[in-house]
């Protein structure tokens, strides 16, 4: 099994926000691969894996991911509700919500 970092990063309007979940995996996950963290939902939506890598001083793969829901069309310039939505389908804020200008990649 892979302790896997996932991150996922939104940004708009001069904003970003990243956000992060640790999951355990059976396989290790490449670029390109689709997850399904609640499978029990019944939806064909997932994150689809753009980057994976082995990070070294964590002894963990770090995966940035993008989401197949739109949460930014969905609440149009509302970070809060944004965040919200993320926060209550298990992932974290790190830095705390939005930040302007470019962060952490």
């Amino acid at each position: 099994m892979f302790v896997v970092e996932l991150r996922l990063r939104l940004e708009a309007g001069g904003l970003a926000v990243e956000f992060s979940q640790t999951v355990i995996l059976f396989f290790a996950r490449v670029c390109g691969h689709i997850l399904h963290l609640d499978p029990a939902a019944g939806t064909a939506e997932g994150l689809t894996i753009t980057q994976a890598g082995w990070l070294q001083s964590r002894q963990r793969f770090v995966c940035h991911v993008r989401d197949s829901v739109d949460a930014q069309a969905a609440f149009p310039g509302d970070w809060p509700a944004i965040c919200r939505h993320y926060v209550a389908r298990g992932w974290a804020v790190p830095g705390g919500g939005p930040a302007s200008g470019q962060g952490t990649p």
